[in-house]
C-alpha cells in the first residue's frame, strides 16, 4: 500500500510539474503581450507594421490578424484619401484634402504624412480596383460609413480582447498561488532534508576525525616506544658520544690552543672507550693531565705512547704540532667511521620495523651522525706512532679508566 501511494504521488507531481511548466509559459506570454500593448497598442490597432512584427514574436496567430485588418485599414484609407483628393490638381490643393481629413479625425497625422501627390493616381485606382475611375458623392457616403463601421467594430475588439486578457490574468493569478504553494512545501520539505543530511554528514566527518586523531595518537605513542628503544641500544648510546667527542677532537684541531690540545686528547681516548670513567676535569689543565698520567703509570698501567708524549709534551710548556693533531683527528675519524658503519647496519633494520608499523623514521630513529669533517691534511690515520696493535682489550681499557 505504500509503494503505490508513493508511485500515486510521484505520478501527480509530476503532472502539477507539467501544469506549472505551461502556466509559466502561458503567464510569460500573457506578460509580454500586456507590456506590449501599454508600450504599442495604440500603434498595433493603428496597423504600424513594426508594431505588429513584435507582436508576431509573441502571438503570430493574434499578429495576423491585425495585419489583415490593417490592410482592410490601409486600402480604406486609401479610399478616404481619393474621395476627398477628387478634383485635385495641385499639391497644395491635396495637402489641403489631408489637412481637411486629419480634422475631421478621418486620418491620422502619421497616415496624411506617408501619401505625396505624385502616389494620387495609384492611390485612386487602388482604391476602385479599376484604373481611372473617379469616386461620386455615394461612393464616398458609402465608403465614409464603412469606414465609421469599421473603426467601431475594431474598437469593440479592442476593448473585449483587453477584458479577455484581465480574466486570463486573474485565472493565471491564483494558478500561480496554488503552485507557489505547493512550491512552498516542497521547498519547506527539501530545506528539512538537506538540515539531516548535512546533520549525519557532520556526524560522519567527526567520528573520522576523532578515530584519525586516536590512530595518531597511538602512531607517536608507538614511535615514542620504538623511539626510545633505539636510543637505549648500547651500540647506539656508545655511539652519540663518539660522535660528539669526534665533533670536539676536529674543531680543537681546527683552533689550536694549550685548552684545545687537551680537550682533542681527552675527547680521543672518548672516542676509544665511550664509556670511560675518565672525566673532563682530570684534563682541565696540563698539570692535571700530567698527574693523571704519573698516577696510572705508578699503577701499573701502560699509557699508549702517542697520549703518555703529548700529555708529557704539554706539561713542559710545548704544544702539540700540526702534525700530531692530523694524527689524532685521523685516527679519530677512523673509529668514527668504524662505529658509524655498526650503527648505520641497526639503522636499516629499525627503520624497516618503522615503515611495517606506518611510522615516519625520521621522527623513530634518531641520527646522531655529525656533519664535522676534518681538513683533507687529517683526513689519513697517523704514523706508526698510533700503532696499538701490542696491547690487549683489557690494557686499553685499564689506560682509559686510569686504572
Amino acid at each position: 500500500m505504500v509503494a503505490q501511494l508513493q508511485q500515486a504521488d510521484i505520478v501527480g507531481n509530476m503532472q502539477r510539474g507539467a501544469q506549472a511548466g505551461d502556466f509559466m509559459r502561458e503567464a510569460g506570454r500573457r506578460n509580454k503581450l500586456y507590456d506590449l500593448y501599454a508600450s504599442s497598442g495604440g500603434q498595433i490597432m493603428a496597423g504600424n507594421q513594426p508594431a505588429i512584427n513584435k507582436l508576431a514574436q509573441i502571438d503570430p496567430g493574434l499578429a495576423s490578424q491585425y495585419q489583415d485588418r490593417a490592410q482592410e485599414g490601409q486600402a480604406k484609407r486609401m479610399g478616404t484619401i481619393a474621395a476627398a483628393a477628387y478634383g485635385v490638381k495641385t499639391p497644395e490643393e491635396f495637402e489641403m484634402a489631408k489637412g481637411s481629413l486629419v480634422q475631421m479625425g478621418v486620418l491620422s497625422q502619421d497616415d496624411a504624412a506617408q501619401y505625396t501627390f505624385e502616389q494620387l493616381p495609384a492611390i485612386i485606382a487602388a482604391s476602385r480596383g479599376v484604373e481611372g475611375q473617379i469616386l461620386d458623392e455615394r461612393d464616398l457616403r458609402d465608403f465614409q460609413t464603412g469606414v465609421d463601421q469599421w473603426n467601431a467594430t475594431f474598437d469593440q475588439r479592442g476593448q473585449q480582447l483587453v477584458q479577455q486578457q484581465a480574466n486570463s490574468d486573474r485565472t493565471f493569478g491564483l494558478q500561480q498561488q496554488q503552485f507557489a504553494a505547493g512550491r512552498n512545501d516542497a521547498d519547506r520539505n527539501y530545506q528539512l532534508q538537506q538540515q539531516r543530511l548535512q546533520a549525519q554528514q557532520a556526524a560522519a566527518a567527526q567520528k573520522a576525525a576523532e578515530k584519525e586523531r586516536s590512530a595518531s595518537l597511538q602512531d607517536v605513542k608507538g614511535e615514542s616506544d620504538l623511539r626510545k628503544e633505539w636510543n637505549a641500544i648500547p651500540q647506539v648510546r656508545a655511539f652519540s658520544k663518539q660522535s660528539q667527542a669526534y665533533g670536539r677532537i676536529v674543531n680543537s684541531a681546527r683552533d689550536p690552543s694549550p685548552a684545545g690540545d687537551l680537550s682533542l686528547i681527552f675527547n680521543y681516548m672518548k672516542i676509544l672507550d665511550p664509556g670511560s670513567v675518565v672525566r673532563e676535569s682530570e684534563f682541565a689543565t696540563a698539570a692535571k693531565a700530567s698527574a693523571w698520567l704519573q698516577e696510572s703509570e705508578e699503577t701499573g698501567v701502560t699509557i699508549p705512547r702517542p697520549i703518555a708524549y703529548a700529555i708529557r709534551q704539554m706539561s713542559t710548556g710545548q704544544r702539540l704540532s700540526p702534525e700530531q693533531r692530523d694524527d689524532f683527528v685521523g685516527s679519530a675519524k677512523a673509529l668514527y667511521d668504524g662505529a658509524r658503519q655498526d650503527v648505520d647496519n641497526l639503522r636499516s633494520q629499525y627503520e624497516g620495523i618503522a615503515n611495517t608499523y606506518g611510522f615516519e623514521p625520521s621522527r623513530t630513529i634518531t641520527d646522531f651522525s655529525t656533519t664535522i669533517e676534518p681538513d683533507a691534511a687529517a683526513a689519513t690515520v697517523g704514523g706508526s706512532d698510533f700503532d696499538m696493535s701490542g696491547y690487549t682489550d683489557e690494557q686499553l681499557q685499564a689506560i682509559i679508566n686510569g686504572q
